[in-house]
């Protein structure tokens, strides 16, 4: 009887350690890791939307973007004209590399801010024939606030 006992407790150890033992993480699916499409700039990754799935990523490279999360980051870092105007003397607006969000294969969502302020713009995006990337500003939002202070 007290072999049996010290047995089931064993067991019961032996599965509450297996319970409670932290998991390793899950590395991200390839198709929406930066880091498996290619290096971005400063080190950025778009975080994994729900909306963004395989069948998306297979649209995009059959629209000629051999990398497409690479290069829809790189092109639109590129265009700084995309963003809303700031006001007169203000110091101009800078996408948050970091805040950026593949909706799905049209739309992309982008933090910016500057010294002053910060806010979110909406993206639409469409390849071209020649595999250029066009872009088209939907709609922002501007926090009135300092950016400082809503960090």
């Amino acid at each position: 009887m007290n072999f049996q006992r010290k047995l089931l407790l064993l067991v019961f150890l032996m599965l509450l350690g297996v319970l409670l033992w932290p998991k390793a993480e899950e590395a991200p699916a390839p198709e929406t890791a930066i880091q498996d499409q290619g290096a971005a700039p400063s080190g950025s990754s778009l975080p994994p939307d729900p909306g963004f799935d395989d069948q998306d990523l297979a649209y995009l490279k059959d629209q000629g973007l051999a990398r497409p999360i690479k290069q829809l980051l790189t092109d639109l870092l590129a265009h700084p004209d995309l963003l809303p105007q700031q006001e007169a003397g203000e110091t101009p607006f800078v996408f948050v590399e970091r805040q950026l969000r593949l909706l799905n294969r049209r739309w992309l969502l982008v933090d910016f801010t500057n010294t002053q302020r910060s806010g979110q713009a909406l993206y639409a995006f469409e390849v071209t024939a020649e595999g250029q990337i066009e872009w088209q500003l939907l709609d922002y939002y501007l926090n009135e606030q300092a950016a400082e202070e809503s960090s």
